[in-house]
């Protein structure tokens, strides 16, 4: 779980995929329910967040593996693998 910089959204990583909640009116602005999301970071109040999944060698999200998603369009903008699991994701617009 984590809040973005503005603190104006808290996004979720499940077993199942993510949920993101505006934190002003607690209520689920989207859900996508595809791969598991063990870290999900968003870039301010954007369409844009980084994701490390839950599974070492999953197609979707792999816990080796940092994808900045989309979350319009539901699809990756860019992945970059690692040798080792990904512990930590911070992102930032500069």
């Amino acid at each position: 779980m984590a809040l973005n910089q503005e603190q104006k959204c808290i996004s979720v990583g499940t077993n199942k995929g993510y949920m993101i909640y505006s934190s002003e009116m607690l209520r689920m602005m989207q859900q996508f329910d595809k791969a598991g999301v063990s870290i999900i970071e968003m870039l301010y109040s954007s369409n844009l967040v980084a994701i490390v999944g839950t599974i070492e060698d999953s197609p979707v999200f792999s816990s080796k593996r940092l994808t900045l998603w989309n979350t319009n369009s539901y699809a990756a903008i860019c992945e970059i693998s690692f040798p080792s699991k990904v512990q930590s994701v911070k992102i930032n617009k500069f």
